[in-house]
């Protein structure tokens, strides 16, 4: 008896363990399937994906008389690659930088008469580097350049917002006064800081970006540095002369309204109604004086998105070169002019060759 009263909950588990194994085996065989048909998935493109690759490279050899062309590189290269960890005195822009008006034409020449193998690899290089200019051109318009007015606004409005209450005489109070200077500090150091961060995170990226896309440039290689030099020197430039003047501004403003806060709360001491009441208009006149030296900042700095703007069209001008702009039409005269001077050169060389060899051979004669 006691044997049976032990085998019938073994019995149970064993029933509840078949039913169990039921119910599960149409999930387990579903997600069988599943992971089947994901793996057969991944099977095909990887092997769709492997089989393009070596119609390529039959495509390359075949165009390139079953030899792979090599990847044209110069020592420049090399130069600036290791320039990337050195001081900057090591190797400076003086020794290699080049104008606009030659880095255009020299990008445009090496593109167009570059050899047949290495011209799509030319090609592609400047195409890559025209969507950076671009890709460059909205990061400091747009990620930069409104982000830090819209910020300077919103500080300007916390500005007339502190200055509202605390010349109010019934929302003035002193330990209000003494919170909202720290807090008045605080917003500006924060827009300070967060401006400079924003800059230095754009450029870093915008360095960055250019590196990796002009890693192996060949030829292309110094006119694309010194694109690169000028476009961002010249952003920093703008940036810096204009930034300057918002921080002294800024930093003056908080003054001025920190100071006549004070005044203001050591005159309302001894003041009647009629007087403190003048006392109020007074400051709060002031310091919106002294607001107004910001709408000429305001006016200057959407100025900075019209020139941070144009110094990035013409990096991309630079690149491609359009029959409808001046600069393309200059360039073409200039190579025909030079190309003529070049036949001359060699015309007259060739005239002089067979002239001495006349006078020669008449100089045997004799």
């Amino acid at each position: 008896m006691k044997s049976l009263l032990w085998l019938t909950p073994l019995f149970l588990c064993l029933c509840v363990q078949a039913q169990y194994n039921k119910d599960t085996e149409p999930v387990l065989q579903s997600q069988s399937l599943l992971s089947l048909e994901c793996f057969q998935q991944k099977w095909t493109a990887q092997s769709n994906r492997v089989k393009g690759a070596v119609s390529e490279a039959r495509s390359e050899l075949k165009s390139n008389n079953n030899s792979r062309p090599t990847t044209k590189y110069t020592i420049m290269d090399i130069i600036f690659f290791l320039k990337r960890y050195l001081p900057t005195w090591v190797y400076p822009p003086s020794l290699w930088k080049q104008d606009p008006i030659t880095r255009r034409r020299n990008i445009a020449r090496t593109v167009r008469s570059s050899l047949l193998v290495s011209r799509p690899r030319y090609v592609a290089l400047r195409d890559e580097m025209i969507g950076w200019t671009k890709t460059c051109h909205y990061n400091y318009y747009f990620h930069y350049a409104v982000n830090s007015i819209d910020d300077l606004e919103s500080l300007l409005d916390s500005m007339l917002e502190f200055v509202a209450v605390s010349t109010d005489k019934e929302l003035m109070d002193p330990a209000f006064l003494s919170t909202g200077f720290a807090t008045l500090n605080k917003d500006i150091h924060k827009y300070i800081e967060g401006n400079n961060q924003e800059f230095l995170i754009i450029t870093k990226e915008a360095n960055n970006q250019f590196n990796t896309i002009a890693t192996l440039a060949g030829e292309l290689r110094i006119p694309l540095e010194s694109m690169r030099e000028d476009a961002i020197s010249q952003t920093k430039y703008i940036r810096n002369e204009l930034f300057e003047k918002v921080v002294f501004g800024l930093h003056h403003l908080a003054y001025t309204i920190e100071t006549n806060m004070e005044t203001l709360t050591h005159e309302l001491a001894d003041a009647d109604e009629t007087t403190s009441e003048a006392l109020r208009k007074h400051t709060a006149d002031t310091i919106h004086a002294e607001l107004l030296y910001f709408e000429n900042i305001e006016v200057v700095t959407l100025k900075l998105k019209s020139v941070i703007a144009q110094v990035w069209e013409n990096a991309t001008n630079e690149l491609a070169q359009s029959p409808l702009t001046a600069g393309y039409w200059i360039d073409v005269t200039t190579e025909v002019k030079e190309a003529f001077a070049e036949l001359a050169r060699l015309i007259a060389a060739a005239i002089r060759s067979v002239h001495t060899r006349k006078i020669c051979s008449c100089s045997l004669k004799l």
